[in-house]
């Protein structure tokens, strides 16, 4: 009997993440029969095109967090914590810390998709937050106040 598992890792299709991060480790800790085979040429895109390299771009599909080596150093004694503007994110200045940002959330939460970043940007009761290492973001909190609940039952049972 055979099982075969296809998915994706990368871009919009990201939903692959949670395979990767979760079931892979555990099926490789408990089957020495699996057999792990990763396609290298995209099946929509010929090699190099530039069409792909513009989406990649625009989208920030191929956004990644800041190099490992450049915050191997940070520490709780060694990081600043910071209110971003979202407005300074998406000028022109911004483009390299948005896909900084972007790609942090990208490599950690699976599910996250460039519409999060115009949800996030435009939402006026959004807030980020991020832990810097010199110029570089190596945490990412983003924040928002809800309504208060005024049955002090509901209250009671959610906050506590």
């Amino acid at each position: 009997r055979r099982v075969v598992m296809a998915t994706t890792l990368d871009g919009y299709e990201g939903s692959g993440q949670g395979f990767l991060l979760r079931t892979l480790p555990k099926l490789l800790q408990t089957r020495s029969e699996i057999r792990q085979i990763n396609l290298e040429t995209p099946l929509r895109w010929n090699r190099g095109c530039s069409l792909e390299a513009l989406a990649n771009s625009v989208l920030l599909l191929d956004a990644t967090p800041a190099d490992e080596s450049s915050v191997a150093l940070a520490s709780a004694e060694a990081v600043s914590f910071e209110r971003l503007d979202p407005e300074k994110l998406t000028g022109k200045h911004g483009q390299a810390q948005l896909a900084e940002v972007f790609g942090l959330l990208r490599c950690s939460h699976y599910k996250t998709k460039p519409s999060d970043i115009r949800f996030f940007v435009d939402a006026p009761d959004i807030d980020w937050y991020v832990l810097r290492h010199g110029q570089h973001v190596v945490g990412l909190a983003i924040t928002t106040v809800e309504d208060a609940i005024m049955k002090s039952s509901i209250a009671r049972a959610v906050y506590l």
